[in-house]
């Protein structure tokens, strides 16, 4: 049955692209040969659907049972990395609070000895342009903070990264901004749903700036049997 369907299917797309139509005969011939090519339709869906129905019931199921593994597994992941996350954001922070001890300890030993060395000039009789200089060197010379590792090991298999999105916190600012930058008119997206909608309501009175009534002629077949 199904290689006899395609046989016929193949006959009638071989008709419809030969098919040239010139007057009311051929105009005539073109529908019916449509209606033909409707019911053929039909009748190709009547005979695979039930299998196709069957298909689609198992892979339905099949999910079904997927998901109720899945679903708990996935959200015990995300709830371990979210732990994870969580604790190494921490870490990161008390490493830098670290960090930024250690540097302000080596700023202040610095300064200690930029002030022992200047008393030792002053005492031995410098001029002042020499303790100047020492004073010049000592600012444009950076304190080196040493750098504080991470308290923990890294884990083989976790990588923590960030990322990074955009929140629009006011869409009438971003309209003016890329109206100002067109090259970015990517970043606004018509509502098209919106637009057609009041398309079909207002047809050819359609008047928005930036938008244009489309109008799309399409025909209806009905078939021959019923």
């Amino acid at each position: 049955m199904s290689q006899e369907l395609e046989q016929r299917t193949h006959t009638m797309l071989q008709r419809a692209q030969a098919l040239v139509i010139v007057d009311q005969a051929s105009y005539d011939a073109a529908v019916e040969l449509a209606k033909a090519v409707k019911d053929l339709r039909a009748e190709a869906e009547a005979h695979h659907r039930p299998v196709i129905q069957a298909a689609l019931e198992a892979h339905r199921r099949a999910l079904e049972a997927f998901r109720r593994i899945d679903e708990p597994l996935r959200a015990a992941e995300a709830e371990l990395k979210r732990r994870l996350a969580a604790w190494t954001a921490e870490q990161e922070r008390l490493r830098l609070e670290a960090e930024r001890r250690a540097r302000e300890e080596a700023e202040r030993q610095a300064a200690e000895e930029l002030e022992a060395q200047i008393e030792q000039l002053e005492n031995a009789g410098a001029p002042p342009e020499v303790i100047h200089a020492v004073i010049r060197q000592a600012e444009s010379a950076p304190v080196i903070a040493p750098r504080v590792a991470p308290q923990y090991e890294r884990a083989q298999g976790i990588a923590a990264r960030k990322t990074y999105r955009a929140h629009v916190v006011s869409l009438i600012e971003l309209i003016r901004w890329v109206a100002q930058n067109p090259t970015h008119e990517t970043l606004l997206q018509p509502n098209q749903s919106a637009l057609n909608a009041i398309a079909r309501a207002q047809r050819e009175n359609l008047r928005i700036p930036g938008v244009r009534v489309v109008v799309e002629e399409s025909i209806s077949i009905t078939r021959r049997r019923q």
